[in-house]
């Protein structure tokens, strides 16, 4: 399957979960979620991380205040020690199960496309050889 290059975003947990964080910090928090779904996990230490969440130089010291603060909560260790926050892995997971499930359908409906001159079918017909 190709990179997916984008994610459901739910909006009014995304509110939720960030309500009371300082506007640089929810965009740290994003970017982190954003590379996370691009890389399906995040490195375990605070200069990548800061890197990764667009941190500059001077705001280094911040970042690991809100970081350990905030942020950290956020973000589960998988076995190998990288870190991942959960809800992301599930819209992840369920993108990917969706665009499997629509690349299957994609097939079926070549399939019948292609033969349905062959086969004197009607269309309820064939709708009931192909449940989908």
């Amino acid at each position: 399957m190709a990179k997916d290059f984008y994610f459901k975003f739910y909006f009014k947990e995304w509110l939720v979960s960030t309500q009371g964080m300082a506007a640089e910090v929810r965009g740290w928090y994003f970017n982190l979620l954003c590379h996370q779904a691009d890389k399906r996990c995040l490195p375990n230490d605070l200069e990548s991380l800061a890197e990764l969440a667009g941190v500059k130089m001077s705001e280094f010291e911040k970042f690991k205040l809100c970081y350990k603060r905030t942020l950290e909560p956020k973000f589960k260790q998988n076995e190998d020690g990288t870190l991942y926050n959960q809800k992301m892995a599930e819209v992840i997971e369920d993108r990917k199960d969706n665009s499997t499930k629509q690349s299957k359908r994609a097939t079926v409906g070549v399939f019948v496309k292609k033969n349905r001159g062959e086969h004197n079918f009607s269309e309820a017909q064939w709708k009931e050889y192909l449940p989908i």
